[in-house]
C-alpha cells in the first residue's frame, strides 16, 4: 500500500442506507425495564451504507453512492455532506413519503453498544431506481452493498453486477436469511461469526481446511471478522488462513465493521495479495474505534498507512 493518488477509473460502487445516528453515552447497556441517565448525548451521520462509502473514499479512491433519504433537512445535509468529502450522490433519491433513516444508540464506558434502526427511507430504495443508473455498475472496479435497504433491491443490484461482469463485495448485515436462496455470484463475501453461523450452520473457524459451500450462492473469498480477535479468510479451493488485527484500547466500536468493509472495496481494487487487503482493513477498522462515532473515526489513506508503518517498523 502506497499514498499515490488514483484515477477516476478506479471506482467504487456503494448501495445502501443512509442515517442520522442520535447516540447516548452511558456507564453500562441498559437491561430490560432499566432507565439510564446518559452522560452525554450527540447526532452524527451513519448508516451501514454511507459508512462505507466514506471509508471506501478515504482510501482514496472514487466512489459513488446509490440511497434514498427523505425530502427533509437530513437528507440535504447527508447530500451536502457526501458532496464536500468528494462522494457521488447524484443516485441518493428523495423519498416523498419518507423521512431520513435514523438508528438510536446506547454506548457503554467499554466501547460496546447496542442499535435500534428505523430504516425511513432508506426502505424506499427499489430496483426501479437502480434500473435508472445502470451506467454505474457499468463502469464500477466493484460493487459494496448491505442489507439495510430492501432485499429485493440488494439482490437485483447484485444481479446487475454480474450481468456487467463487476465484482461484488457483500457485507449481509443485519443478516436476513432470504439471502440463503438468492442464485448469486460473491467475489467476497464479508462476515462475523454469527452471521457466518445462520449461513453455514456452524461456527467457521481457522481449522475448517476450504471454504463452505451455498446451494445457490457462489462465494470466492469469505472474511469472518471477530472484533479484536484474528480475522479468517477462506478461498476457493485453498486452506483458511488468519490475519490479527492492532491491538487498541476501544472507545466506540459503532462503524468499525463497516470501516473494514470500504476500505478492503478499496484495497481490493488496487490488485494486491488478498493478505495485504485484509491487513489494511484490519488497520483502518481499529483506527475507527478510537474515536466516538460511526463516520468520525474513520481513518484516511495516509493515517491508515503511517500507522501500519508505525505498528511494523
Amino acid at each position: 500500500m502506497t499514498e499515490e493518488e488514483f484515477t477516476p477509473d478506479s471506482e467504487i460502487l456503494v448501495i445502501g442506507s443512509l442515517n442520522i445516528d442520535q447516540t447516548y453515552r452511558v456507564d453500562n447497556l441498559p437491561q430490560a425495564g432499566q432507565t439510564l441517565h446518559a452522560e452525554g448525548c450527540f447526532t452524527s451521520f451513519g448508516g451501514k451504507g454511507a459508512n462505507q462509502a466514506l471509508a471506501a473514499r478515504r482510501t482514496g479512491h472514487e466512489v459513488s453512492m446509490i440511497g434514498c433519504v427523505g425530502d427533509d433537512a437530513h437528507g440535504e445535509k447527508y447530500k451536502e455532506r457526501f458532496t464536500q468529502e468528494g462522494i457521488q450522490c447524484e443516485a441518493i433519491f428523495t423519498s416523498e413519503k419518507s423521512p431520513t433513516g435514523s438508528a438510536f444508540i446506547t454506548l457503554d464506558s467499554r466501547g460496546e453498544n447496542t442499535i435500534i434502526v428505523h430504516s425511513g427511507a432508506n426502505a424506499d430504495l427499489l430496483s426501479e431506481h437502480l434500473d435508472s443508473v445502470q451506467n454505474l455498475f457499468k463502469k464500477a472496479s466493484v460493487v459494496l452493498l448491505q442489507l439495510e435497504c430492501p432485499l429485493p433491491t440488494v439482490k437485483y443490484a447484485i444481479q446487475l453486477a454480474n450481468k456487467y461482469r463487476t465484482p461484488v463485495i457483500l457485507n449481509p448485515s443485519p443478516w436476513n436469511s432470504e439471502i440463503l436462496d438468492w442464485e448469486v455470484g460473491i467475489d467476497t463475501l464479508i462476515v462475523n461469526q454469527s452471521e457466518a453461523c445462520s449461513l453455514f450452520g456452524s461456527s467457521l473457524n481457522a481449522s475448517h481446511e476450504k471454504l463452505p459451500e451455498l446451494a445457490h450462492i457462489k462465494i470466492q473469498t469469505l472474511i469472518l471478522t471477530q472484533g479484536a480477535r484474528d480475522t479468517i479468510i477462506y478461498e476457493q479451493e485453498k486452506k483458511a488462513f488468519t490475519v490479527s488485527p492492532p491491538n487498541l484500547q476501544a472507545v466506540d466500536t459503532v462503524g468499525a465493521g463497516d470501516t473494514f468493509a470500504g476500505a478492503y472495496a478499496g484495497a481490493f481494487i488496487e490488485e494486491q495479495q488478498l493478505i495485504a487487503d485484509i491487513e489494511f482493513a484490519n488497520n483502518a477498522a481499529s483506527l475507527s474505534t478510537l474515536k466516538i462515532g460511526a463516520q468520525k473515526g474513520i481513518p484516511s489513506r495516509k493515517e491508515i498507512i503511517e500507522f501500519m508503518k508505525g505498528t511494523t517498523g
